[in-house]
């Protein structure tokens, strides 16, 4: 039996300290990359091998905002601040995935600008220590009231 699955960047969010974000740049909304493995193996000299599981789930999430969008303002802003700010990312396609969430997240410079003859885009960069999937979240929700 063959599948057919439907994918539109329209229904990829991603929302910054109670902000959703809007006005990306021409080819990409955002990228999240988990910043380590989540497991490693290690090989004995005879064959035998242990995996270990990582906790450690920092990511960095990389984005680009249109140059004339005012958005940048508020980021910049976010950016001079010693403010932590929470993360969540939705997946609106549901593949599976509804996506993922994180606290204490930071800017970590402000973008760099480019004034040229046509306007471009200022690729922010933001790290977020924990970035959990939402079922996990939702899981540990159901956990801790008895579920």
């Amino acid at each position: 039996m063959s599948r057919n699955y439907n994918y539109n960047s329209m229904n990829h969010h991603l929302v910054v300290n109670g902000i959703r974000l809007i006005d990306y740049g021409k080819d990409s909304k955002f990228k999240i990359i988990y910043d380590g493995d989540f497991r490693s193996l290690q090989v004995g000299v005879e064959g035998n091998s242990t995996t270990s599981e990582r906790h450690e789930r920092s990511a960095t999430i990389t984005l680009k905002i249109q140059q004339a969008s005012p958005l940048n303002f508020v980021l910049e802003r976010m950016a001079h601040s010693k403010e932590r700010f929470p993360v969540l990312y939705m997946n609106g396609d549901f593949t599976g995935d509804l996506g993922k969430k994180g606290e204490n997240a930071f800017i970590t410079k402000e973008a760099d600008t480019d004034v040229a003859a046509d306007s471009g885009d200022r690729e922010w960069t933001i790290k977020v220590p924990h970035l959990t999937t939402l079922t996990d979240a939702a899981i540990d929700l159901l956990t801790s009231y008895g579920g």
